[in-house]
């Protein structure tokens, strides 16, 4: 029987092969945390990323490794934070043509990177060529849905193991109103 890997566990692994310090010390956040905390999630896991890949160098650098594991959770919360960063978001337009379709979608909704799609638009998916090409309120409502999956992600910082069993659940006192 094959152990069952979990894909933070294979993330922080293949980040761990990376030259970078910092990108080793986030690897170790990602898989372990910090001490004497709750295991991280994914709003955490992208609040230590924000905090500590700071240069655009270090981002770049991740950036392939999160194309290869292929999970979209990280590819999403990578794209939501680093809109600001022209170098890295330049990146991430030359490989949109190995994202996940809806990927591929959610950057066809970012109007700010036009010029950057456009360079692209031969090599991705019909699905996001069309929504180039759609009207302001299709790409607007698709940018809607982008985040609103990033909030939804963002929101879950830590796993937190239930310490009441379930059977017991009707015997927790219900917090004061």
């Amino acid at each position: 029987m094959s152990k069952m890997v979990r894909p933070r566990d294979e993330l922080a692994r293949r980040f761990q092969k990376l030259s970078s310090p910092k990108i080793k010390a986030y690897a170790a956040f990602i898989e372990r945390g910090e001490e004497g905390q709750p295991i991280p999630c994914w709003g955490a896991i992208a609040d230590r990323f924000v905090q500590e890949l700071d240069s655009d160098e270090d981002r770049i650098a991740i950036w392939s490794v999160l194309i290869n594991a292929g999970d979209r959770r990280p590819l999403l919360l990578f794209i939501g934070h680093n809109r600001d960063r022209p170098a890295v978001m330049a990146r991430v337009f030359e490989d949109a043509h190995l994202l996940p379709v809806p990927l591929q979608c959610a950057l066809a909704s970012m109007t700010e990177f036009d010029e950057l799609l456009d360079a692209q638009l031969e090599n991705i998916a019909p699905a996001a060529r069309q929504l180039r090409e759609a009207d302001s309120d299709k790409r607007t409502r698709e940018r809607e849905m982008f985040e609103e999956r990033l909030s939804r992600l963002r929101a879950f910082r830590f796993f937190v193991p239930d310490k009441v069993d379930p059977a017991d659940e009707a015997s927790r006192p219900l917090p004061p109103e």
